[in-house]
């Protein structure tokens, strides 16, 4: 909750872990009276904007982010930790025709992304950029366009090389990167989506997997030492994104590091 004292011309961040309503919140806020004393009689602080300076260096919204790693295409096989990845196939699909319904992740609301004839809806996606959050917002938009969705459907052999039986992340997390002139790889912008759109690609995983047991915990399968095994993956993926959309394996602890491995999604 932010509280803004006009007259002092401050505005002051009131937050709660957990277990408060916000009509608890409201009324301790509510309390609060703003007293003007000597520097040493003050209460502990920290300014937001000095804060959020702090924050965004290095990493500002709107600035690509140089990483390391091992860079495969689509075709081509990954090692990672006991494990073997490779890309069979891979289908662009404007709608969800043919794929199992409970394989959808339950942060999908399809009824929110399908139009009346069931194809992906486009939507109104904003690029944002970065500020010192004193001189300038420290979150703006810097342009809106009107994009169309893609259903990314890939088919994924996924081999145990260990010694001993495993539990695999199947449907690792999505990346979007970008190759610069001096051979570097970047992890481009965030943009900013409409909340139907964004959660259907929550955390850039997977939102589709056809194998799934079902629960929480659906893109783990277990595969005994030399077992290999197919599955379906689907993620849902901006048109003018495919081209820069690669399928990170590393299931997002090791990001940016040497041995992380992307694999490109499309040719």
């Amino acid at each position: 909750m932010f509280v803004f004292y006009e007259e002092y011309g401050y505005m002051i961040r009131y937050y709660a872990m957990s277990g408060v309503s916000k009509k608890d919140l409201s009324n301790f806020a509510s309390q609060v009276k703003l007293k003007k004393c000597k520097k040493s009689e003050a209460s502990g602080y920290v300014r937001l904007s000095e804060k959020t300076q702090k924050n965004l260096q290095g990493q500002e919204r709107g600035k690509d982010t140089k990483i390391k790693g091992i860079f495969k295409n689509a075709g081509d096989n990954v090692k990672y930790d006991d494990a073997e990845y490779e890309i069979a196939s891979v289908g662009i699909k404007d709608d969800i025709s043919g794929l199992y319904g409970k394989g959808f992740s339950s942060t999908v609301d399809l009824q929110e992304i399908l139009d009346k004839n069931g194809k992906l809806k486009s939507y109104r996606r904003e690029t944002l950029k970065g500020g010192d959050g004193r001189h300038s917002a420290s979150i703006s938009v810097a342009d809106t366009k009107t994009v169309k969705q893609k259903m990314v459907y890939i088919t994924m052999k996924i081999k145990n090389t260990g010694k001993e039986e495993k539990i695999i992340n199947v449907c690792r997390p999505l990346t979007y990167l970008r190759k610069t002139k001096d051979g570097s790889w970047r992890i481009l912008e965030e943009y900013n989506r409409p909340e139907a759109f964004r959660n259907c690609q929550l955390d850039k995983c997977a939102q589709y997997f056809q194998e799934t047991d079902g629960g929480y915990r659906f893109y783990l399968k277990t595969l005994k030492p030399g077992q290999e095994e197919i599955y379906h993956i689907g993620y849902f993926v901006d048109e003018d994104l495919l081209d820069k959309a690669y399928i990170q394996i590393d299931g997002g602890g090791d990001s940016g590091k040497d041995n992380t491995g992307y694999i490109k999604i499309t040719k």
